[in-house]
């Protein structure tokens, strides 16, 4: 088997070299693992990080418009208040 890790920074590079070309001021090459634990992730942001540039914050967010999810909700907030025993929180979730 060959050695591809060569390849894919080519790759990589002469995309970013490309986009440069072209006026392009950002390559984003996607998120990174925060987690170190996790190493399949850290190899995969290993090699993003190789190629320089800076780690810019995202956030993400998902709206949830669910019947299940509000009731969760409520179920919590009766928990928090002594008013919902946990086996049953356990059982809802």
């Amino acid at each position: 088997m060959e050695n591809i890790h060569g390849r894919n920074n080519l790759l990589i590079w002469e995309m970013i070299k490309y986009a440069k070309s072209k006026g392009i001021e950002t390559f984003d090459l996607g998120g990174i693992a925060t987690d170190p634990e996790k190493r399949k992730e850290s190899g995969v942001s290993f090699f993003k990080l190789s190629f320089g540039g800076k780690v810019t914050p995202v956030f993400h967010y998902e709206k949830i418009n669910s019947k299940k999810y509000v009731l969760l909700q409520a179920a919590e907030k009766a928990r928090s208040k002594g008013l919902l025993p946990d086996f049953v929180f356990r059982f809802l979730h």
